[in-house]
């Protein structure tokens, strides 16, 4: 049996209700069955719809980008890093791994940016809001 292609209109929800993230406004989402495109309990969530129906689907934070580590907070001068002039909140890539998360800036003291390397989502239940467009066979 060749794979399925499940294509979705998906809403991200955090643990506070605010939408972290959507298709609604733009194309819908489609993955491989099975190719771990996607999290796996978001993936068997959606295999048990049919098309046309919505479901919500929770994923507790240990199955996602697992707990906040404090020890990811770090303080760095502005010497080590390329980009001197950054803000708080901004983001950017301390290694070169484009699939690391990227650094986070909570505060700028002086010489120093104190920075989160925790993967955004990280300590965070998510709550997706899908609805199963299509399925095909490939």
């Amino acid at each position: 049996m060749s794979p399925r292609v499940f294509t979705v209109h998906y809403t991200l929800y955090d643990p506070a209700g605010t939408v972290m993230d959507s298709t609604r406004d733009r194309q819908p989402l489609s993955f491989v069955e099975g190719s771990g495109q996607i999290l796996t309990e978001l993936e068997e969530g959606i295999l048990k719809l049919k098309p046309g129906d919505k479901a919500e689907i929770s994923v507790p934070s240990d199955h996602v980008f697992g707990s906040r580590e404090e020890g990811r907070v770090m303080k760095l001068s502005r010497e080590q890093l390329s980009k001197p002039d950054l803000q708080i909140g901004q983001q950017f890539r301390v290694s070169g791994d484009p699939a690391a998360p990227p650094a986070t800036v909570i505060d700028v003291t002086g010489a120093f940016y104190i920075v989160d390397t925790n993967h955004p989502y990280a300590g965070m239940d998510l709550r997706f809001e899908v609805e199963l467009l299509s399925i095909d066979q490939r």
